[in-house]
């Protein structure tokens, strides 16, 4: 199947499918050629560029003062972003409370100091944006030490325009912060900049009231680490074959919502698809924006150690909320009725619904667990291993075809198609999530 597909590219391109890479290319040119033979869809790329950067020398973390101390590079700490040049940063440190989400955590916070802040509650970037709005000169994020799988580095990356971004293990972390005030730290990076081109493809069903869209999404790009075949092949692979059964069954003929299927590049760098398709429709094409009525969102659905997670649609924000919770509930009904455990799970835009959802469009979605740890209730309901990953091979090279539990694949995709059937058939979507 496409499972198997995608592992196959993936093991013809250097282990993997991130964008910016020939395995990505090469995903993308499958999954296109794959609609255009099984179905009559309007079938398209949409390209767009991001910026990365090559490192030139080795990157240095010191603390000056109060006491002089090196940090090891890829040991103890990481750049997760810089702008280009060479830059040498000697700054007062400066923590800034909270998590470092939000404008409030900021007020106190001195231009030109480096930022020092705790992982948690809200996407990296969204840090790293506050942190150049503040003028930081470079920030310093660190992991939370809150489970045994938050306490070294991740390989995450985030966009930034001014301060260089750097992310630190727990215990690196734990040190800065408990050094006595004034706190003086020295950052270097020397970064070579460019751009990059990357693709998203977007199929659009020829029926449906165009006025009413339902865009279904998943992202296809791995990390640069492995073949990323939970790590979305399953979200793409449902994606998919949702678009084709579709057409084959013949069920096009009586939805009513015009359906848009889409997968994403550049998630694993920070949502860069799914950002870059709203950014445009909302900057150039308000009038198609308002026209998307929900978002359905796949990633990861085949975890080996799985849960079955629903977005907990009823957290979202008050402007989408009905319509979120709506979709929660056609996804628990779904579960319900074929006498399946399911939870809860955070709906907080660390996926492709995030630029959705931060755009007054309603999403919901389903997943089945990354580097979580499975607890021993969840072993109850689930089986498995408790107090282990929900995906042990999470973005690493292992996480390959022998990576997916089909069983759960099964069920999540069957959940997916009768929430999507239920949506496209209803006349008007937006009057049916007022109504619940």
């Amino acid at each position: 199947g496409h499972l198997t597909q995608l592992n196959n590219i993936a093991m013809e391109n250097n282990g993997t499918r991130a964008s910016g890479t020939s395995g990505y290319l090469a995903s993308v040119n499958y999954v296109y050629d794959t609609l255009k033979a099984n179905t009559n869809y309007e079938v398209w790329v949409q390209n767009f560029t991001y910026p990365v950067t090559t490192l030139i020398e080795k990157p240095v973390l010191y603390l000056v003062a109060p006491k002089a101390q090196n940090f090891t590079y890829k040991t103890d700490f990481e750049v997760m972003g810089a702008p280009p040049g060479p830059l040498d940063i000697t700054g007062l440190m400066q923590r800034v409370p909270v998590l470092g989400c939000y404008d409030d955590d900021w007020t106190t916070f001195e231009a030109g100091n480096i930022a020092l802040v705790v992982r948690g509650e809200c996407p990296f970037q969204q840090k790293a944006d506050l942190a150049n709005k503040y003028n930081a000169s470079a920030a310093i994020l660190y992991n939370d030490g809150a489970s045994g799988d938050r306490i070294g580095l991740l390989g995450a990356s985030v966009v930034t325009t001014k301060a260089p971004i750097f992310f630190a293990s727990f215990l690196t972390g734990l040190n800065l912060n408990s050094q006595v005030d004034p706190v003086t730290v020295f950052v270097s990076t020397w970064n070579q900049g460019g751009l990059v081109t990357t693709f998203n493809v977007i199929a659009d069903t020829a029926r449906g009231n165009p006025d009413s869209v339902i865009v279904v999404g998943s992202h296809l790009d791995s990390v640069p680490a492995g073949p990323g075949i939970n790590d979305n092949g399953s979200g793409s692979s449902l994606n998919l074959e949702l678009a084709i059964q579709l057409y084959k069954s013949g069920l096009i003929n009586s939805i009513e919502s015009h359906i848009r299927f889409c997968w994403w590049g550049g998630e694993e760098l920070g949502l860069l698809g799914s950002a870059h398709y709203v950014a445009d429709l909302v900057a150039n094409y308000p009038e198609e924006k308002a026209k998307i009525v929900l978002n359905l969102n796949f990633d990861m659905v085949g975890s080996p150690n799985f849960f079955r997670g629903i977005y907990n649609g009823t957290s979202g924000p008050s402007d989408i909320v009905n319509g979120s919770a709506a979709i929660q509930y056609l996804f628990e009904d779904s579960f319900n009725a074929r006498n399946l455990k399911w939870e809860l799970t955070s709906f907080d835009g660390r996926s492709d619904y995030g630029p959705f959802i931060n755009n007054g469009i309603p999403a919901g979605g389903l997943a089945t667990g990354a580097e979580g740890i499975k607890t021993i209730q969840q072993r109850t309901f689930y089986g498995g291993l408790a107090n282990a990953w929900y995906d042990p091979c999470y973005h690493q090279a292992c996480d390959n075809i022998d990576n997916i539990n089909q069983g759960v694949l099964g069920d999540m995709a069957f959940a997916a198609a009768e929430v999507l059937q239920t949506l496209s058939l209803k006349a008007n979507v937006t009057d049916f999530f007022n109504d619940h």
